[in-house]
């Protein structure tokens, strides 16, 4: 519905190692408009609260 409407659609694949299956839908959407994201908890660099956490995601310092 998002692509449809031309509204922004992001997608967070986390399932690795990514099927050859996922891989070709991720690539229909993309082509489609849709923006692909690897998502990588930033549970490695130990968060302190749920800030941290967010800022993991987004890459926001």
């Amino acid at each position: 519905m998002a692509l449809k409407e031309r509204m922004p659609l992001i997608v967070g694949i986390r399932e690795t190692p990514l099927s050859s299956i996922a891989l070709e839908n991720a690539l229909k959407l993309s082509r489609e408009g849709a923006v692909i994201m690897p998502i990588s908890p930033p549970w490695y660099k130990n968060p302190e609260s749920m800030d941290d956490i967010v800022n993991g995601f987004v890459d926001y310092f």
